[in-house]
């Protein structure tokens, strides 16, 4: 049986794999795409052999994964890739529901501990879909009064690639100073 290898398609993760995808450095391997939770469900549930997961799904069943040091999607300070875009300050969004996506599992949790330890808000996060394909359907939504994106729906939102309606972007990166790791695991 051929291995599958999980690999993230956003535009900022191109460098870990173009030399694979170029033919520079053979892998006998299938690559399977897909956003960090459906990486961390195929890990989970055996489908995948070898992948990038959440920092949240390692730590949620850890002694079942093999992790190697050093080496992670991480970062200390902005990344532009990770965001938060808002029609007010996100310390006004208490109460308000905020649209977080389900792409990925690190940075809900991120976001929350933002909004308690940071912000000093509590907002009402709802569950949703932010992949560039639904930003530009929601450019006239005013009933998201902010929402959490990730990849390259963020990079394509935080430049104006895809028109945004919203005054305020937080960066997680930057807000949230510290490290956050997707770490690279076999199960």
């Amino acid at each position: 049986p051929t291995m599958r290898v999980g690999r993230i398609p956003y535009i900022n993760c191109y460098p870990v794999y173009g030399a694979v995808d170029r033919g520079i450095v053979p892998l006998a391997a299938d690559l399977v795409d897909g956003v960090p939770t459906a990486l961390n469900a195929g890990m989970a549930d055996g489908t995948l052999d070898v992948s990038v997961v959440s920092a949240v799904e390692y730590a949620r069943d850890w002694e079942r994964y093999l992790l190697l040091p050093d080496l992670a999607i991480s970062c200390d300070g902005a990344v532009r890739s990770v965001m938060l875009f808002s029609r007010r300050p996100a310390e006004e969004l208490g109460g308000r529901q905020v649209l977080v996506s389900r792409s990925s599992m690190t940075s809900v949790h991120l976001l929350e501990m933002l909004f308690e330890n940071v912000w000093q808000s509590k907002p009402q996060f709802v569950a949703g879909d932010a992949e560039a394909s639904d930003l530009r359907d929601a450019a006239g939504d005013s009933s998201v009064v902010a929402r959490l994106v990730i990849g390259d729906a963020a990079l394509m939102l935080g430049t104006g690639t895809i028109a945004s309606p919203y005054e305020h972007a937080y960066d997680l990166g930057l807000e949230g100073k510290q490290w956050t790791r997707l770490p690279l695991v076999f199960a």
